[in-house]
């Protein structure tokens, strides 16, 4: 819910322009697929559940330097971390989340998340 108010932050903050904040968003959406590439890789190499400690820790200090960056270049910086690093857990949560539930609870596991 707190992600749907970068864009006004953005605004007030930064003073930026709706194209400045798009550029940010678009390149936003780019980090958010290289994340999804990169979550089996950093799987394999560190474990699932470290992996997805490790990526939600990074990605939630970058979330709480956003407010202190004192330029708009800065602040992007720091929300595009912020994505990169919070959507690359997605794939490797649910894949853990498929190995620890049975095959009948699947459906339903899947339903709540």
């Amino acid at each position: 819910m707190f992600v749907q108010f970068f864009e006004i932050f953005f605004l007030l903050k930064f003073d930026a322009n709706p194209a400045q904040i798009s550029i940010i968003f678009a390149i936003g959406s780019l980090f958010i697929a290289i994340g999804n590439i990169l979550s089996p890789i950093l799987a394999d190499r560190f474990g699932k559940v470290n992996m997805i400690v490790i990526t939600r820790l990074i990605s939630v200090i970058f979330m709480m330097l956003m407010p202190f960056a004192p330029f708009l270049f800065l602040a992007g910086f720091f929300y595009l971390s912020r994505g990169l690093f919070m959507n690359a857990t997605g794939p490797t949560e649910s894949a853990l989340a498929m190995e620890t539930v049975d095959d009948e609870e699947r459906t339903t596991m899947e339903a709540l998340r």
